[in-house]
């Protein structure tokens, strides 16, 4: 369970209170739903009496005046609803109630309204009633909602849309999102499959990881962009995702609350960290109906609010953010503290690049890549060169794949929409604009490893924000006006969280090149190639007004067209393309090209290179590994006493062994004074610098 408000703790007390609580007065429903997992129907029973039942509320209102949801089955089907809702209201609890619409007309709205309810939901898992009443297997259900919509409307009561969404409806998630737009909803609430009750049978609709992942960047665009609330229930992983691609007010989306933020109460009194995961965490009635105690010696909500978890989850940066979801690990993995089987990371044992070496495979993870067809290769790998320049950059990309411009672009847009290609925009050279940067490091506490890695990432200089296994744990990328400018914030830094920041300063380039073939094999030996060797730095050059403007165009997103260049910043094409030029042979544009996911494409082993060279071997041994093919980045740095390494470089691959490989051989032809190879752990941001050049 997710939504977008942390729970709260009273001064003195360390166990948060449940600020939403869930309880369902009857498991009697009209309808018999594929994925419930209540496994409700019109044979079921109520459960607990209404004397029972206002116990349990009054249980809650003496711990926290909580918001209740009143669900079921069918709330509606009890005939003492009311009299439960205006108890509610009494001891200050607010309630909103959970249902079908199937038995909700105007008159039964008003008296919802008049009894205290502040909010309904209606479930809606098609945009049209045709898959909506197949997924609820009940002719007429679509019919019935729309119908309950209007009665709600007609008595003032605010409501919102939740869709259960599978395999069989994702396709339907932005039709449903503007349906709920269009009928008035207030919000539209995606609830993740979990595959308990009548939901088992049907374990063959949970999203994979590779379309939840999907899913959950698209559902991230739909917060920003709806004009109505957006919230995700049982997907924690979409407070990973808002964050990844700095969302506004991504931070007031929170992973999982269970045992924390919310709490579920079934039919018989047993309280459980949600509907979903059916471990009873203590019965109220054995505990005399005092929530309060039971919430808070629970040994289940205890263990699970101690984040103490297995699997993928138990080492991922993201664990206090997401926590995972305990229902789906459960159902799936049979243990509630294990990871959450469908989350990409957990195929990966990657956080954006996470990276926890598979002994059985040398570290390679094949189970995360999807499959691609050798020519979704070959443009894959090409679309990582530089871009023609010319008045249809893809023809000329078709002319050399031997196949049409057409199937160039439209594969092209596929791939992207797909996201194998991350970003494909032009590529900036800062220090040819007079700007500087430095590689940092900082040795972080554990415990406050995520605290002081928001911090960095907050900074908009900070392109690249990673932990990596090492005593420092902590490693980014900070640019600046000037070093002097680097050194002011890192000391605000320093002063903000506490921390000793050490900046690395390049001394040379010896290669700058992230590109990936994607061809079955690759070299892990040197080989010769253009793209390394001792680069100068750029000196800075003043821009004339219309290369700022085509500078500011190419770092936005290229159109996929077949003229790309005529839709740039309003300026004719053959100006545009002039301009590109010219910024390349000024170094201040180094290409345009596709950034691919590299993660995706299998490439899961990836590490940092930190060696302490003779200074008068650095420039022959710098040049040297630049001609790893594995080598991405590779830097003269001037070393900080507490690590002393000078010569620095980015390896990936497919596999840890292939990496430990190619170190092997550098270090047996160069005998560094003392090296580490700092695996990476966590990806904390991966964002471009934009450089603005209005003023």
């Amino acid at each position: 369970m997710n939504h977008g408000h942390a729970q709260s703790v009273p001064a003195g007390d360390s166990v948060p209170r449940p600020r939403i609580i869930a309880f369902e007065v009857t498991r009697r429903c009209p309808l018999r739903c594929r994925h419930c997992r209540a496994a409700a129907s019109t044979d079921s029973t109520d459960g607990l009496s209404t004397e029972q039942c206002k116990r349990v509320l009054k249980g809650i209102a003496d711990f926290h005046k909580s918001i209740i949801i009143f669900t079921g089955g069918e709330p509606l089907a009890r005939e003492d609803i009311f009299e439960l809702i205006e108890y509610a209201r009494s001891l200050g609890l607010r309630s909103v109630l959970a249902t079908c619409g199937m038995d909700l007309d105007a008159a039964t709205a008003r008296r919802l309204k008049t009894s205290g309810v502040l909010s309904l939901s209606f479930s809606l898992d098609g945009a049209t009633a045709a898959s909506h009443d197949a997924f609820r297997q009940t002719p007429g259900a679509f019919d019935a909602v729309m119908s309950a919509i209007e009665a709600a409307k007609s008595a003032g009561l605010r409501f919102q849309i939740n869709t259960t969404l599978t395999r069989l409806n994702l396709s339907e998630v932005g039709a449903i999102a503007d349906l709920a737009v269009r009928v008035g909803a207030a919000c539209f609430n995606p609830f993740i499959l979990v595959p308990v009750g009548r939901g088992e049978a049907i374990r063959d609709l949970l999203l994979g990881p590779m379309e939840y992942e999907d899913l959950l960047g698209r559902l991230a665009d739909l917060y920003r962009d709806s004009p109505i609330e957006v919230r995700v229930t049982c997907g924690p992983q979409f407070a990973r995702v808002v964050r990844r691609k700095k969302i506004p007010n991504a931070e007031a989306i929170h992973g999982c609350l269970a045992a924390t933020g919310f709490a579920f109460i079934s039919h018989t009194g047993q309280v459980q960290t949600c509907g979903f995961l059916d471990i009873s965490a203590g019965s109220l009635i054995e505990y005399d109906y005092d929530f309060g105690r039971l919430w808070k010696t629970s040994p289940l909500l205890v263990s699970i609010r101690k984040d103490e978890y297995r699997g993928a989850c138990g080492d991922c940066g993201y664990r206090t953010v997401c926590r995972g979801c305990r229902a789906r690990a459960l159902a799936v993995m049979g243990d509630v503290l294990h990871e959450d089987p469908i989350c990409i990371l957990a195929q990966k044992k990657v956080s954006g690049t996470f990276f926890v070496p598979d002994p059985a495979t040398g570290g390679s993870h094949p189970r995360m890549t999807e499959p691609l067809d050798e020519f979704q290769k070959r443009l894959l790998t090409v679309l990582q060169d530089p871009l023609p320049l010319c008045r249809r950059p893809f023809a000329r990309l078709a002319e050399r794949l031997g196949v049409t411009e057409s199937q160039v672009l439209d594969e092209t847009i596929a791939l992207k929409s797909a996201g194998w290609i991350r970003r494909f925009r032009g590529q900036i050279n800062y220090r040819a604009l007079g700007r500087t940067a430095v590689l940092v490091t900082a040795s972080v506490p554990d415990d406050k490893l995520t605290t002081v890695g928001r911090s960095v990432c907050q900074l908009s200089g900070v392109s690249h924000n990673y932990i990596r296994r090492h005593r420092f744990n902590l490693w980014f990328t900070l640019q600046g006006s000037s070093q002097a400018d680097i050194e002011r914030q890192l000391a605000e830094l320093s002063g903000s969280t506490g921390m000793t920041f050490y900046s690395l300063p390049a001394l040379r380039l010896f290669k700058l090149d992230v590109r990936f073939n994607l061809a079955d094999s690759s070299p892990s030996a040197p080989e010769e190639s253009e793209n390394f060797g001792e680069h100068s730095f750029a000196e800075p050059v003043i821009l004339t007004p219309i290369q700022k403007t085509i500078l500011m165009a190419v770092q936005k997103e290229l159109p996929l067209v077949e003229q790309p260049f005529d839709l740039l910043a309003g300026i004719d094409p053959a100006t545009s393309i002039q301009t590109i030029q010219s910024l390349q042979s000024l170094g201040i544009l180094r290409r345009i090209s596709a950034v691919v996911d590299y993660i995706r494409l299998g490439f899961t082993a990836n590490a940092m290179f930190a060696g302490s060279i003779h200074d008068d071997k650095i420039l022959s041994a710098g040049l040297d590994l630049a001609r790893y093919p594995l080598v991405s980045h590779c830097y003269h740095r001037r070393p900080f006493p507490e690590l002393d390494c000078n010569l620095f470089a980015m390896f990936h691959a497919r596999s840890a062994s292939a990496i430990h490989e190619a170190v092997e051989s550098f270090i047996a032809r160069w005998q560094p004074a003392h090296y580490a190879l700092l695996e990476t752990v966590a990806e904390l941001k991966k964002q471009p610098v934009t450089h603005d050049f209005s003023e």
